[in-house]
């Protein structure tokens, strides 16, 4: 997903790149549907990295209260038990995610790597053909 920076740059460059109206100093022309497509994304975009921030906040506040229910669980009580299993189980949730993620990216990369190794040796390849026609 891009950044909310990376869509408000492609945001602005379109209402640059936009055709001035006729007769008009300060105003542009451009497609409606194309502007509100842009907007739409920086608004998902937005709210992705806004609860991302949002949980990565609670889990700072959250991690040391764990630490300490490590050292001495029965801080929390019996009812605090349960958040601390509720707790471990969304931090095993969080780290599944997680490693799925890193996975498809590090699949995703090695395909990409693939397919420029086959570029090179195709390269290669074109290479010496034509060094073996000049000769």
């Amino acid at each position: 997903m891009e950044s909310s920076i990376g869509v408000l740059e492609a945001v602005i460059a379109l209402v640059e790149g936009c055709p001035k109206a006729p007769f008009q100093k300060d105003k542009i022309l451009v497609e409606k549907k194309t502007l509100l497509d842009m907007l739409a994304k920086l608004r998902l975009v937005i709210q992705t990295d806004g609860a991302a921030s949002q949980s990565a906040t609670m889990t700072q506040e959250v991690a040391p209260r764990l630490r300490k229910a490590e050292v001495d669980p029965k801080v929390f009580g019996v009812e605090g038990e349960a958040l601390i299993r509720q707790a471990k189980e969304e931090a095993n949730g969080m780290r599944q995610a997680a490693d799925d993620y890193a996975k498809n990216v590090l699949d995703n990369l090695q395909i990409v790597i693939s397919k420029m190794l086959r570029n090179l040796e195709t390269g290669r390849e074109r290479l010496k053909k034509y060094q073996e026609e000049d000769k």
